[in-house]
């Protein structure tokens, strides 16, 4: 028979601060924080019909 014993371990999360990937990977470019960023998601593109979905694969497979 095996047992395990668990000592009293206290395990928090880390503390330490972890720099953006952005900062990074391009520290010389400076990312815009502007408000209004929720305005430009409302108007990204969605594939909700047919002719969208072919456009998109289209598109895709030109790329390839």
């Amino acid at each position: 028979m095996q047992a395990a014993v668990m000592d009293s371990v206290r395990t928090e999360p880390a503390t330490f601060d972890l720099p953006n990937p952005q900062d990074v990977l391009y520290p010389d470019f400076q990312f815009s924080t502007s408000p209004d960023l929720g305005s430009a998601l409302s108007t990204a593109f969605v594939v909700d019909t047919a002719a969208k979905a072919d456009w998109a694969i289209g598109r895709i497979l030109s790329l390839e």
